[in-house]
């Protein structure tokens, strides 16, 4: 490799790690996947292992794309679990769209202006940069993402109706929801998002003991865990609520995932909880939707798995 400065590994690795854990962050956000930091950081340090190839021989650029496809499918693996193949591979396109929109303007930039701080070697890049240059740059960039963020968030699509296939250890129910701007409930410790059921739309796939808990107590200030079945123990959750005349806790599961189907359009929602209620939704509904469930993209419509 030839180059106008030397090439360190630490900062060849610190580089390609934290570029590869932003368009990994862009990549879920686009997709509407919850991501876990700490997948993320896994899956970004993948790729910055992978851009050790910047010091083997000049590869040919067929062999580069084919090393870039299969590096990248790693990463989502380790950034995602897999729900469904359908989900991994819309993921792992975007992923492959962003990426190479990304490294098409790096190489852009370098073909035109030939910055000296610059490298490409292999379809790798490199910058000889200062360590305050990359961190006030790192920094710019996390607030543009958390800005994109919240802008996303706040553009939900209320009142729309929802076929919810919700999956509880491993026991399926197909419920009718819809998105109600007034739930905001969430978990305190995690963040996801809380949907409301019905305890009757939902009460074949509860523990029996939860069941004969709920019908004996419209409202649980206290649980004996040692009564559940451990899955279940450690799936539960208490979720504190306050309404216009009233305020209490309800009781809530995490759910192994959510599928939301409208029309032609459907997505899985991960680390999503399940808060039970014992009165009725009204309406013809079974659940309200948290609106932060609903993933929007730019122009303000559903994406579609």
């Amino acid at each position: 490799m030839q180059s106008a400065y030397p090439v360190y590994v630490d900062v060849l690795f610190l580089v390609n790690f934290i570029i590869d854990f932003l368009l990994l962050s862009l990549a879920c956000k686009f997709s509407g996947r919850k991501h876990r930091t700490l997948r993320l950081i896994l899956a970004a340090a993948v790729g910055g292992i992978g851009s050790m190839i910047i010091f083997l021989p000049p590869m040919h650029s067929v062999l580069q794309i084919i090393i870039n496809v299969i590096l990248s499918a790693i990463m989502v693996l380790t950034a995602n679990p897999v729900v469904q193949t359908s989900q991994f591979l819309k993921e792992w396109f975007i992923f492959l769209l962003i990426s190479f929109t990304a490294g098409g303007l790096m190489y852009g930039i370098f073909t035109v202006f030939n910055p000296q701080q610059m490298t490409i070697y292999n379809g790798v890049v490199y910058f000889d940069i200062s360590a305050f240059i990359l961190l006030f740059n790192i920094a710019v960039i996390y607030l543009v993402i958390c800005l994109f963020d919240k802008l996303l968030k706040g553009n939900c699509v209320p009142g729309t109706h929802y076929t919810v296939e919700l999956s509880l250890l491993g026991k399926e129910i197909s419920l009718t929801g819809m998105v109600d701007t007034g739930n905001r409930l969430k978990d305190l410790f995690s963040d996801s998002p809380v949907m409301i059921c019905s305890f009757d739309s939902v009460k074949n796939i509860l523990p029996v003991e939860v069941s004969a808990l709920l019908l004996s107590n419209d409202l649980i200030t206290t649980i004996d865990f040692d009564i559940l079945p451990p899955e279940a123990a450690q799936r539960f959750r208490v979720i504190p609520y306050n309404g216009v005349n009233s305020g209490g806790i309800l009781p809530a599961f995490k759910v192994d995932y959510v599928k939301l189907t409208s029309g032609s359009q459907s997505f899985i929602v991960e680390d999503a909880l399940a808060a039970i209620c014992t009165h009725s939704i009204g309406g013809g509904y079974d659940v309200l939707l948290n609106p932060k469930m609903i993933p929007i993209n730019i122009k303000g419509t559903v994406n579609v798995l």
